[in-house]
């Protein structure tokens, strides 16, 4: 950098010269900015050459060990077991030390970028600093961290696996993201889910075996209680199929975090997102067996049926809204995921106009497999206001005139469902527009925002497809465009699920791809493929005409549900290869591996502090005792 800058100030008039004054002008107008980098880089690079040579001495000491170790069997377990464990250890140093280069390179690179657009230097001024600086330093000249994990892997695979890297390999990583659990930890979401189960078994027994089930699905029937149900039961299992996804990720060392750009000590885990997820669940159950039981317990006769939908509702908007306005840690920690994920929902939502981080278009992929849920709650919604509407003028019937009669126009099914249905797919279009203008990929996110453009023909024609079933025995040339369009967006979403969100369809890897991260079980991807292309096209069953069902009410209340539940099935496995073929891509972009995230006791210790208390069931069932008391009391005054 010194010799740029000397070169910069004795340059003449030249183009060149011009340039370079500009670089002079902006380094003038920053003084403190390069004298601060180049001494956080000097001290980044002292410190990992350190580490380089203590990492070195360390390994040189534990391959003399490994060559002195004795046959003796008395002695060898003992001394075999001290030497898996610190092979693991100078494994995991490695691979941190590789991480810390990696890390430090990027962020030169971004701090330099940004430099560079402050002073709105030109793309070919970036490439000098990139050529001149950028790629001279240790971070990314040094290979020696390479060259240390290559001998270890070749060590251990040589005297413990048989010559086997790969298994070497499998074995040094066993500890990246091991999360225990205690017995208190166990048996607490034993208890949990032994409690869902068993309300869950007595809603199903009562509502198909029960000697009341008729009353009782009648009063379930009526709304906004079934819609209420039946949306906040399927949103549900999106934190059950993200801790899943989270599972998975950690088994085979994908480092979402990273690729995410999460906070690694404020993330939740796995076990951390089940509980939050078993602990929303129960309480839904609880509030439907009271629903349902309500007739059958003197003490909860007195209150109004839509107590139970309404204190439900304050329950979970509550829990959406406290972790951004409370500043209590017990409230707000343990939603850190929570917040993040809302943030990015903002972003989706004012696309073009918001970022498209990875993060941001995963958000607004999930989105679109929620239509359904969306469309249950804009019905509970349009309810509530069309009857506080009719409370606060006090009137007996739904009007057909005036403000309630408008409102009634503007938010019936013809308008708003063909709407909400195409809302997420013109997020996602939009981003994918905006990423065709903002960076070099522009013929990856033009076919992307292709696949969008046409699955909102599917909509548009799906809009008008009742009127085409009229025609019975008839073939319309509607509905021969809703069958060719429906065909084609599918097939095309297919295609580009597994070739570019998934990197797979390798002939030469027998139809997957290189690398992959779920361990030698390739019949998963196989699996996930063919899956992905059935529940690709069921989902299309939704827009089928209602006459080629027996009642209207058996496509609402069956068809619906269940293939809402397998399309939120097919995005956890979609999300599960997203995520691992996004991180195989971040280790292929100029370096060895994307850097990976361990889990040591001090941030765990650490992240416990930030998350703070655990989830207490109870506090949360008194809440919901407190709402039910608060408004079953307001609905009987009224």
């Amino acid at each position: 950098l010194d010799m740029l800058l000397t070169r910069i100030t004795t340059a003449t008039t030249s183009p060149a010269a011009r340039r370079a004054a500009r670089w002079a002008s902006a380094a003038a107008a920053a003084p403190a900015f390069w004298p601060r980098l180049l001494d956080s880089i000097a001290r980044a690079e002292t410190f990992q050459l350190g580490q380089e040579d203590v990492l070195a001495d360390d390994l040189a000491v534990l391959l003399r060990k490994l060559a002195g170790l004795r046959d003796r069997v008395h002695s060898k377990a003992f001394a075999v077991l001290d030497l898996k464990g610190a092979f693991i250890l100078a494994y995991r140093s490695a691979i941190m030390l590789r991480n810390f280069a990696t890390l430090n390179y990027l962020a030169t690179r971004k701090l330099l970028a940004c430099y560079v657009v402050w002073h709105r230097a030109s793309p070919g001024e970036m490439k000098s600093l990139k050529e001149q600086f950028l790629e001279r330093t240790v971070f990314r000249q040094s290979k020696k961290p390479d060259r240390l994990i290559q001998r270890i892997v070749e060590a251990y695979a040589q005297k413990f696996e048989g010559g086997s890297k790969e298994n070497a390999i499998s074995v040094l990583q066993t500890k990246m993201t091991d999360v225990t659990l205690d017995h208190a930890d166990s048996f607490r979401l034993g208890v949990k889910t032994c409690l869902s189960l068993v309300f869950a078994y007595a809603i199903i027994s009562d509502l198909f075996c029960g000697e009341f089930a008729e009353e009782h699905w009648s009063s379930l029937m009526a709304k906004p209680a079934y819609e209420t149900y039946r949306g906040l039961g399927l949103l549900l299992l999106v934190p059950f199929f993200w801790s899943l996804d989270l599972h998975l990720w950690g088994k085979g060392r994908v480092n979402y975090v990273y690729v995410f750009e999460f906070n690694p000590r404020k993330r939740l885990t796995d076990v951390q997102m089940y509980e939050l997820a078993l602990n929303g669940m129960l309480i839904f159950l609880i509030n439907l067996y009271l629903f349902l039981m309500q007739e059958d317990y003197a003490l909860l006769r007195w209150m109004h049926k839509i107590t139970f939908p309404t204190a439900l509702w304050v329950y979970f908007i509550s829990s959406l809204i406290l972790p951004l306005a409370c500043p209590s840690r017990y409230v707000s920690s343990k939603w850190q995921d929570n917040r993040v994920m809302l943030r990015s929902l903002g972003e989706v939502l004012i696309a073009p106009f918001g970022r498209t981080r990875f993060l941001d278009t995963i958000v607004a992929d999930v989105l679109t497999s929620t239509v359904k849920i969306l469309i249950d709650f804009w019905h509970v919604f349009r309810w509530y206001v069309l009857h506080t509407y009719m409370f606060v003028l006090n009137l007996e019937e739904k009007p057909s005139f005036g403000v309630g009669g408008l409102w009634r126009t503007v938010s019936s099914d013809a308008v708003m469902v063909p709407l909400l249905s195409a809302l997420p797919l013109f997020f996602r279009f939009l981003q994918s527009l905006r990423e065709y203008v903002l960076t070099n990929e522009k013929k990856r996110h033009l076919l992307n925002a292709l696949k969008y453009a046409l699955a909102h023909t599917i909509v548009i024609a799906g809009t008008f497809h009742p009127t085409f079933s009229k025609s019975v025995g008839e073939w319309s040339w509607g509905r021969v465009i809703w069958l060719v369009s429906t065909v084609t967006s599918t097939l095309y979403t297919f295609i580009w699920d597994c070739k570019m969100d998934w990197g797979l369809w390798d002939p030469q890897h027998g139809w997957l791809r290189r690398q992959t991260l779920y361990g030698n079980n390739k019949w998963i991807y196989y699996f996930v493929m063919g899956s992905n292309l059935i529940l690709r096209f069921s989902w299309t069953v939704t827009l089928t005409p209602f006459a080629l069902f027996t009642e209207r009410e058996l496509y609402q209340h069956t068809v619906v549900p269940i293939i809402t539940v397998l399309e939120l099935y097919r995005r956890f496995q979609w999300c599960a290869l997203r995520v691992e073929w996004e991180h195989v891509k971040h280790s292929a972009k100029g370096f060895q591996s994307t850097p990976m995230y361990f889990d040591n006791e001090r941030e765990r210790q650490e992240r416990a502090r930030n998350l703070g208390a655990q989830p207490s069931l109870l506090i949360e069932a008194g809440f919901m005792v407190i709402g039910l008391v608060v408004v079953g009391i307001v609905a009987a005054a009224f």
